[in-house]
């Protein structure tokens, strides 16, 4: 996917990496807003549903809707903590913060380890993991661009570097 600094071999890794971090953030805006929505028709859902049954439903309609609560809960804190992420990245990466860069590498990294975990009880998420292990292959070789030319000067071209006076 990178090669020399290049992105699919025609673009620099900064730009192929700015690119992921705006679709990235657009998708987790739209994930959020999503469970949101969910969320508030369940709550609309649930309140009708408590009114408007028997009394001997209410019951079961209440395990229910703990179950769903907390799994709406859990969806849309985690979908937070990419979101935020997803804004760090794009700091960092307008910014040219590598720190920034770097702690969304490991968020990555260690989402990606879990979602490994998760092929073992669905195998359709291995294509959605091999796509983003070679997109972090792309944040890391950026990441090193920026240490490069934070600690050495400015990087002209793949393998000459200039030294800042």
């Amino acid at each position: 996917m990178c090669y020399a600094g290049k992105c699919c071999y025609f673009m620099k890794v900064e730009t192929g990496s700015m690119i992921f971090a705006v679709i990235n953030m657009i998708i987790n805006s739209i994930l959020v807003i999503g469970i949101i929505a969910a969320l508030v028709w369940y709550e609309i859902y649930y309140y009708q549903a408590l009114h408007l049954t028997a009394y001997n439903f209410v019951h079961n309609i209440y395990q229910n809707y703990i179950y769903i609560n907390i799994t709406i809960g859990v969806s849309l804190i985690l979908s937070l903590i990419y979101f935020a992420f997803s804004v760090l990245l794009l700091n960092g990466l307008m910014k040219t913060k590598s720190g920034q860069v770097k702690a969304y590498f490991i968020f990555g990294v260690i989402m990606n380890v879990l979602s490994y975990v998760l092929i073992i009880f669905a195998p359709a998420v291995i294509t959605v993991s091999v796509s983003y292990t070679l997109l972090l292959v792309m944040i890391y070789m950026t990441y090193n661009k920026m240490e490069a030319n934070k600690y050495c000067g400015t990087v002209l071209h793949d393998r000459s570097i200039v030294v800042s006076a």
